[in-house]
């Protein structure tokens, strides 16, 4: 039974979670770049806010960054 679930819980992440991360990744990513941040900082701080998220910390994760980002980038200016 237990390995059961497990498995189950394997399917779900696979499935689910994963996919999410990847576009919430790109997501936070191309809005420091627009910002000029560089890759490699850009990168390291995907990865921060990231695992903030997932381990369920979302008052320091990607919705706490897109508080910080200035009113002027948000929308319109980060798709041009």
């Amino acid at each position: 039974m237990v390995r059961t679930v497990w498995s189950a819980v394997r399917r779900w992440i696979q499935k689910v979670l994963r996919p999410a991360e990847a576009a919430l990744r790109r997501t936070v990513i191309q809005t420091f770049e627009k910002l000029g941040v560089t890759r490699e900082d850009t990168a390291a701080a995907a990865d921060a806010l990231i695992m903030t998220d997932l381990r369920g910390v979302e008052t320091h994760g990607v919705s706490k960054m897109l508080c910080a980002v200035p009113p002027s980038s948000h929308a319109a200016d980060l798709e041009q």
